[in-house]
């Protein structure tokens, strides 16, 4: 699919998930669950929040 199929919404995911994957910001697991989520237009702030605490937790939890 080129960019001029996608709609500016799937534009913007792609770019989102993009970003968080080149920058290492969160792991691939939840990138696939962010992406489906940020698609399906039921993404909450509490779940960026929770997504941002759990790979936070995790990233501690390998640095230990």
């Amino acid at each position: 699919m080129t960019q001029t199929d996608q709609t500016p919404d799937s534009i913007l995911t792609e770019e989102v998930i993009a970003s968080l994957r080149r920058d290492k910001l969160l792991p691939e697991k939840q990138l696939e669950s962010l992406k489906a989520k940020i698609a399906s237009g039921k993404m909450k702030a509490e779940d960026w929040q929770v997504m941002i605490e759990l790979a936070v937790d995790a990233e501690a939890k390998k640095d230990a």
